[in-house]
């Protein structure tokens, strides 16, 4: 079985507040040691990276790195907002048009540390369970710090022991090539709700034997950014949320 996993590295400063300055260099290392382990079990692995031109430098050697975004929200809300944000379609047709082959296809945001058996794994649930298309719900809360030293890469194996919290949240999407294919997500950007809500609610309307996985221990997330029980909409949610009746299975 042949796995692709896609992320979308960015390049940000140190005292950036989504904590991606520390989190992306421990996601890099953790999908490397899973591939490595997936190899023992000869599962091919796949790691890709979707950037802009001025994030490829954080990008290990490791990740094959397709051809640049060229758009983002800029293009269209550069009144309301200085984010870069890509289209989560973009970065799925850029992958298509590489024409790489994958049975499943895996997309995770790039703050999302994977387990070493993460692969090995995945592979065996969906021999075992019959699936197509399935969400890993991910431990949250990690802890940044741990007497007083900052958890990174070389404490990756501590970061996968600790219990973390549920998290309702979507981030980790493993989809079938057949299914792959169809997914046109329209206008919809990242890193506003409800990108991942719907993400969902496609799988489940192309599968019958969809799945919410919540109570693995696959995939973490270190300190807790999110407010999901918060019902305010941002002025960029809200943009979104219109962005997703474009998609015609809602």
């Amino acid at each position: 079985m042949r796995f692709i996993h896609i992320i979308n590295p960015v390049k940000v400063k140190e005292d950036n507040k989504s904590y991606l300055y520390y989190t992306q260099p421990i996601t890099f290392e953790s999908m490397i040691q899973a591939k490595k382990k997936a190899s023992e079990k000869d599962i091919q692995v796949e790691l890709y990276a979707v950037c802009y031109p001025e994030d490829v430098s954080i990008i290990p050697a490791e990740f094959t790195i397709l051809p640049f975004l060229n758009r983002s929200i800029l293009d269209k809300y550069s009144e309301i907002t200085n984010r870069k944000l890509p289209y989560l379609q973009d970065i799925f047709d850029s992958v298509k048009k590489k024409n790489n082959k994958a049975d499943f296809y895996i997309y995770t945001n790039s703050d999302i540390v994977v387990h070493s058996s993460f692969y090995v794994n995945i592979y065996r649930k969906i021999k075992n369970m019959k699936i197509k298309a399935f969400i890993i719900n991910r431990r949250d809360n990690i802890p940044q710090f741990f007497n007083n030293i900052r958890l990174g890469r070389e404490y990756l194996s501590l970061i996968c022991e600790f219990e973390g919290e549920k998290h309702p949240g979507r981030d980790c999407f493993i989809i079938c090539r057949e299914f792959f294919i169809k997914l046109d997500m329209k206008n919809m950007f990242l890193a506003c709700p409800p990108w991942g809500l719907v993400l969902m609610k496609y799988l489940a309307a192309l599968s019958s034997n969809f799945k919410v996985l919540r109570e693995e221990h696959l995939t973490f997330h270190l300190g807790k950014d999110n407010n999901h029980s918060n019902g305010q909409k941002t002025e960029l949610t809200e943009l979104n949320y219109a962005n997703s009746k474009e998609i015609q299975f809602i």
